[in-house]
């Protein structure tokens, strides 16, 4: 349990499941977590889901920057829906490399 920590920084390439279970245990007990900057290359739409929803229980969080690598409309999907439940978000960097004029979409509507 890490109540004091405020900013989370990574980056992982050929991420599995397994990391990000880790990475979103993290993030679910940092109740003060006011930022979030993650590399993400290969993570899976199950893993995605996981951080997705880890991220609805960061009720500081302010600023999300994340690049992700070969995605696809359904990781899009769930970090849109991350982002629309993050009731202090004021900052949002994205890189979405492999991305869709459908997840784009998607994304602009969060």
């Amino acid at each position: 349990h890490a109540p004091a920590l405020q900013s989370i920084s990574i980056k992982l390439g050929g991420i599995n499941d397994e990391v990000v279970e880790l990475l979103s245990d993290a993030v679910r007990n940092a109740p003060a977590l006011q930022s979030i900057s993650l590399t993400l290359i290969g993570i899976s739409d199950e893993g995605m889901g996981v951080l997705s929803d880890a991220l609805r229980h960061a009720p500081a969080l302010q600023s999300i920057s994340i690049k992700l690598g070969g995605i696809n409309d359904e990781v899009v999907e769930l970090l849109s829906d991350a982002v629309r439940n993050a009731p202090a978000l004021q900052s949002i960097s994205l890189t979405l490399i492999g991305i869709s004029d459908e997840g784009m979409g998607v994304l602009s509507d969060a």
